[in-house]
């Protein structure tokens, strides 16, 4: 038994091979795939959705910064002056109210519940 008889398809279209096996994408992952971090932040607010961030804090007294992954839900983002924004969000790992500064989030990805 060769390889070509034993595929359900012909082997001139490899293509068809993946498409049969790859799984649908949920919406979620359709829109983390497609949206930017501040389309993804808007659109979390609109929809009452969490977002899992990347994190850089600001530089403490010594001039470090540290970078943090959090899931956070997104209350509203303010205008803070000088380019910045600010999101308000509750975040799950301090399990508190936390201000974040948007230009600071590197990464966002849209979870559902």
């Amino acid at each position: 038994l060769s390889l070509h008889d034993a595929l359900p398809i012909s082997p001139e279209d490899p293509a068809k091979l993946f498409q049969e096996v790859a799984t649908p994408e949920t919406p979620i992952e359709e829109l983390n795939r497609r949206y930017q971090v501040r389309e993804k932040i808007w659109h979390s607010l609109n929809k009452s959705l969490p977002l899992k961030i990347t994190y850089t804090t600001l530089d403490d007294e010594f001039g470090r910064r540290s970078t943090t992954m959090r899931v956070i839900r997104p209350d509203y983002v303010y205008w803070a002056g000088t380019n910045r924004h600010i999101l308000v969000a509750w975040c799950d790992m301090r399990n508190d109210w936390r201000a974040f500064s948007v230009d600071n989030i590197s990464k966002a990805d849209l979870i559902g519940e």
